[in-house]
């Protein structure tokens, strides 16, 4: 099963534990604020070296950005996508 902690999983689905989930949304979060402040600020720079300053700068705002926004909107993104996984019927119970 790849990278996943055996002794997490029960029933076929994965638990991670607090300290995976917290090293999970660090990595995943500087990894996508990594790219996109470097890709949105190639696009308007260009490969110049002003390019690598303006990124330098905006890098550390856009992760401290990032991490916030997903500790604030991951669980609701997760709630909406269990709904959505589940069938008709079930929604509709739900409702």
């Amino acid at each position: 099963m790849g990278f996943y902690n055996k002794a997490s999983q029960a029933n076929g689905v994965t638990k991670m534990s607090k300290k995976e989930l917290i090293l999970t949304i660090v990595l995943c979060t500087f990894v996508m604020a990594f790219l996109m402040s470097g890709l949105m600020t190639l696009f308007q720079f260009g490969f110049t070296k002003q390019w690598v300053m303006v990124w330098a700068q905006g890098f550390p705002v856009a992760w401290f950005c990032a991490i916030i926004l997903n500790a604030l909107i991951i669980p609701h993104v997760r709630r909406f996508a269990s709904y959505l996984a589940t069938d008709k019927v079930q929604r509709s119970q739900a409702l």
